[in-house]
């Protein structure tokens, strides 16, 4: 690699290489046990027939998913801890999925997700899905970024997050991938 490319982050550096995916056609239910149990946010959707990712599937989607019952002021009454029978993945997803090169820099990448209010990128090498970015991987990288700077104000900021509950979490999330 030239000077230039290892001075300036890129998506290979962040990406988690990892993905769990979901068919188009699986129930709501079923994304949402695989997002827990792998402590996942993201679920590229692929198509039942070819294989191929055709969008996205986010615990945000899931959460708009979720049936409320309303009174007739429109209060809400309860929310169901249900998906409604019938309902499947590609009733939610967000399609088309968006993509940047392994190459990318990752200013670029967090620019695209800014700009596209979307919290993720699919990652591709040689037109090959090869991982995800995240909003949390840029904000895993940004404490990197900070932290490598060894500033006392930036360490007196970040202290409190790796000392606490909290960061110690988030340190076992980001170690395991997520």
């Amino acid at each position: 690699m030239a000077a230039n490319q290892d001075s300036t982050p890129i998506a290979r550096k962040i990406m988690t290489e990892k993905l769990f995916t979901i068919q188009e056609d699986e129930s709501l239910m079923t994304a949402w046990r695989l997002m827990r149990d792998r402590r996942i946010r993201h679920l590229p959707v692929t198509s039942a027939t070819s294989g191929v990712i055709i969008g996205i599937l986010t615990d945000r989607d899931l959460q708009r998913a979720i049936h409320t019952e309303f009174d007739q002021a429109g209060a809400v009454r309860f929310t169901v801890e249900k998906f409604a029978v019938g309902e499947t993945v590609s009733d939610y997803m967000s399609n088309p999925p968006r993509y940047v090169s392994i190459e990318t820099p990752i200013v670029t990448v967090a620019t695209q997700m800014l700009e596209q209010k979307i919290s993720c990128l699919l990652i591709t090498e040689n037109d090959e899905v090869v991982g995800i970015v995240t909003t949390d991987d840029l904000l895993w990288e940004l404490i990197r970024m900070l932290d490598a700077t060894k500033e006392p104000a930036f360490r007196k900021l970040l202290a409190p997050i790796y000392t606490s509950p909290i960061g110690e979490v988030a340190r076992r999330l980001a170690a395991s991938g997520i």
